[in-house]
Order: C-alpha cells, then sequence, then structure tokens
C-alpha cells in the first residue's frame, strides 16, 4: 500500500496553531504582562489558535477518511485519540497528586468514566471532575468526531442546502444562545468551523488554486483578518472568532507554498507531528511552573528564561509519552504473537 504523501499547507497552519496555543497559555501565567492573555480586538490568539484546530480537523477528516464504514472510522479515531490521552492523564495525574495531594478530593470516583470518555474537560464548567490534560477542547472535538461522518454525507449529497442550514443553525445559536456553556466551547456552535473545514477541501484542495484563485482570496482572507483581530467592529465576538479562523487558515495555506526552506520544512513537521501531545502536556507544565515560581514573577527580567525552561519541559514531556506508547504497543505485540 502506498503512503499518502502529507499536506505540507496543513500541517504548516497546524503548527502554527499549535504554536499559539503554546503561547496563549504560557502568557495566561504572566499575569503582571498579560493578565488575560495575548487578546486581539475581538478575541483571544487562543481563541484563534483553537479555531484553526477545528477547521483543520474537518479538513483533514475529508482528506484521510474516505469510503470506510462508521465502525473503522471510529477505531482510527479511539486508537489516535484515547492512547496518548491516557498516558499522559496518568503521568500528569501522578504529578499533580505529589504537588496537590488533595486536588481531586471532592471529586465523586464515579465521575471518572468522563475521563474515560475525555470530555471531564467539557463537563467541569458543570461539575467538579478529574481533568487533568485535554481541557474542553477534546471533549468538543471527540462529539464533532462523531458526527463527522454524517455532515460529510450531507456536504457531499447536498452541498449548498446543508452550507445553509449549518449556517442558520451557527446563526441561530449564536444569537439566542441559551447554554450555560462558554459559547465558543459548544459543539453545537463549532459544528459551523468543523464543516468549513469540509467545504475547504471540496473548494480548494479538491479544486487547486490558480494564481488568480490565489489572489483574490489572499486579498479577501487579509481584509477579513484585519476587520476581525485588528479593529473593534462591534459585532459578536463568536462571529468575529469564526471570521478570524477561516480567514487566517487561509491565508496560511497560501503562504505554505512560499516556504522552501528544507530545514524550516522540517521543524514545521515535527511540531505538526506531535501537535497533538504537545497540546496534552504543554498547559500542565505552564500550571507547574506558575505553581513553582508564581504567577507575579514572570517579568520581563525572567521572561525568556522561564519560557525557555517552558519549551525545555514540553519536548522533554513529549518524548517521554512517546516512549511510553511505545513501550506498550511493543508489549502489546510481544502478547499478540505469544497467543499467535
Amino acid at each position: 500500500m502506498v503512503k499518502k504523501k502529507r499536506n505540507f499547507s496543513l500541517d504548516f497552519i497546524r503548527a502554527i496553531a499549535c504554536t499559539m496555543i503554546v503561547i496563549f497559555h504560557f502568557a495566561i501565567g504572566t499575569t503582571k504582562l498579560y493578565p488575560e492573555g495575548i487578546i486581539l480586538k475581538n478575541y483571544s490568539l487562543g481563541n484563534l489558535g483553537v479555531s484553526l484546530f477545528i477547521i483543520l480537523s474537518g479538513a483533514a477528516l475529508s482528506l484521510s477518511h474516505k469510503k470506510i464504514s462508521y465502525k473503522e472510522y471510529l477505531i482510527k479515531r479511539i486508537k489516535a485519540i484515547y492512547p496518548l490521552f491516557f498516558i499522559c492523564t496518568l503521568l500528569f495525574g501522578i504529578i499533580n497528586f505529589m504537588y496537590f495531594p488533595h486536588i481531586f478530593d471532592a471529586v465523586p470516583c464515579q465521575r471518572i468514566i468522563y475521563t474515560i470518555l475525555g470530555v471531564d474537560g467539557l463537563l467541569s464548567y458543570k461539575f467538579t471532575t478529574f481533568n487533568i490534560v485535554g481541557e474542553w477542547y477534546l471533549g468538543c472535538i471527540i462529539i464533532l468526531y462523531l458526527i463527522y461522518p454524517f455532515i460529510k454525507k450531507l456536504i457531499d449529497k447536498f452541498p449548498k442546502i446543508t452550507f445553509i442550514g449549518l449556517l442558520a443553525l451557527y446563526i441561530l445559536t449564536t444569537q439566542f444562545y441559551c447554554f450555560d456553556l462558554t459559547i465558543d466551547r459548544n459543539p453545537i456552535v463549532r459544528l459551523f468551523d468543523f464543516a468549513l473545514g469540509i467545504y475547504f477541501v471540496k473548494l480548494f484542495i479538491d479544486k487547486p488554486f490558480n494564481n488568480k484563485r490565489k489572489i483574490i482570496a489572499f486579498i479577501i482572507s487579509f481584509i477579513l483578518m484585519c476587520l476581525s483581530s485588528l479593529i473593534n467592529i462591534g459585532f459578536n465576538t463568536m462571529y468575529c472568532i469564526t471570521i478570524g479562523g477561516i480567514s487566517i487558515f487561509l491565508l496560511l495555506y497560501i503562504l505554505a507554498d512560499f516556504i522552501k526552506n528544507n530545514s524550516i520544512k522540517n521543524i514545521i513537521n515535527i511540531i505538526s507531528k506531535e501537535s497533538y501531545v504537545i497540546f496534552l502536556v504543554h498547559h500542565q507544565i505552564q500550571l507547574l511552573l506558575t505553581a513553582r515560581f508564581g504567577a507575579d514573577s514572570f517579568h520581563y527580567s525572567r521572561i525568556l528564561y522561564i519560557f525557555l525552561i517552558y519549551l525545555i519541559f514540553i519536548i522533554i514531556a513529549t518524548n517521554v509519552v512517546h516512549k511510553i506508547y511505545d513501550y506498550i504497543i511493543k508489549g502489546i505485540n510481544i502478547i499478540k504473537e505469544k497467543n499467535d
């Protein structure tokens, strides 16, 4: 079987989104410099990074999963998400217990089921959970993954009607929002961003850009990016997040073609490949550093030093998680060989 060539433009977007999230969460810990994180006019750098990831998830699934059963699709998603998630949860669960031994004393034991399902971060707004890694995003994206095959079929069969329906659902839910869950974390609202990734593949990857389309797309995207991120336009924040996300997604996709240096491309590919594990470990490392140094001590004289420590620990944690994963897989394969 021939291995499918990776789309470098999508890897570039994934690497940029990952970098945005890593920087944003570090900034949250620096209360003297960034009391609310890195905030643009209508949304934060974190909002933008998450939006890119959600659009990217729709696009990546659309490219990688074609003509397979729902069962096969679920098995692939489970293998891609849960083993690394469980390893990170156990690893940082032990570390957290050493630092804060009573952190989960008030959480009922039965709520471990939400951790097993990977939705504990998403549900933590409603009640206390054993949430350690993954945060709200993992639960949100798992729900979107579950409904992806059905949305994809609708988009393939009725692209225009489905788009209108999803847009209407997005606008109505945003305008008359009635949930306790923060709006940008709600899978119903983020379904539209997710679907935009699927439409992106149909419009721009299945039908490659010519120079004229690139120029037009770049100009429109640049204008929308400036409006959503640099000017207070008075729209609902959720609209700005979606507009900013898709416009910067398109800009980055076009700009990726201009990256020719192999060393830079290799770094981008590594960050993209490791982005899921980086996402799982980075926030816990930021929280541990904040607990160690104190949020108020993150001032200009120490910021680069602590940021360097932050990056080093992310790299170490990512490698440790992969080593544990490789040992587990190796052990499973040995047991299978013995049984056969």
